[in-house]
């Protein structure tokens, strides 16, 4: 079952110092709001919903309308990721997003990226995460080992939202391996 309803929030209006602004690029044709602060600075808000659809399953929906299921792991109600697992999933898709546009900007022959995040996790509730590690399989035709590792770096350092906001809660290390095609 896929939610059809927007995302709900309040809509503030330009007076208040926010105003819905579209997002460039492709894939990103949603709003977002936009607060000047303290005369150049940005906080940027993102909206999604989350809608219980029976037993312990759940639907998140974002601004554009991509949905993605989520339940429980016991054997009754698993139907989709559990959120801790789409906190990885979100991790890697993050990370990989990001080196696979700066390795095209840096012109490699980038074939195919699949990347692994392994998480673990504390035995008792909340369950947090203490240690991330992230293994990226790159294939391409004469990748150089420079250019991988610095778009990996780049990424974690510099781009990857998610990563910046999961850093300092957990530790994050990766890896990687070039596969010549």
């Amino acid at each position: 079952m896929v939610a059809q309803d927007p995302p709900v929030g309040p809509r503030i209006s330009a007076d208040a110092g926010l105003y819905e602004q579209p997002l460039a690029g492709a894939g990103r044709g949603h709003s977002q709001t936009v607060e000047n602060v303290d005369g150049g600075d940005r906080l940027v808000a993102k909206t999604t919903r989350v809608k219980w659809v029976e037993k312990k399953q759940f639907v998140g929906t974002d601004s554009s309308k991509h949905s993605v299921v989520m339940s429980s792991q016991d054997e009754e109600n698993s139907t989709g990721m559990s959120p801790s697992q789409l906190l990885l999933v979100a991790l890697g898709g993050c990370t990989a997003y990001d080196v696979v546009s700066i390795l095209e900007k840096k012109r490699q022959r980038l074939t195919g990226l699949e990347v692994t995040v392994t998480g673990e996790q504390e035995a008792n509730p909340p369950w947090p995460y203490h240690k991330i590690h992230i293994h990226y399989e790159v294939r391409g035709q004469a990748l150089g080992d420079k250019a991988v590792h610095d778009a990996i770096k780049i990424s974690e350092e510099k781009y990857c939202s998610v990563a910046a906001t999961v850093r300092g809660v957990a530790e994050i290390t990766y890896d990687y391996t070039i596969i010549e095609d």
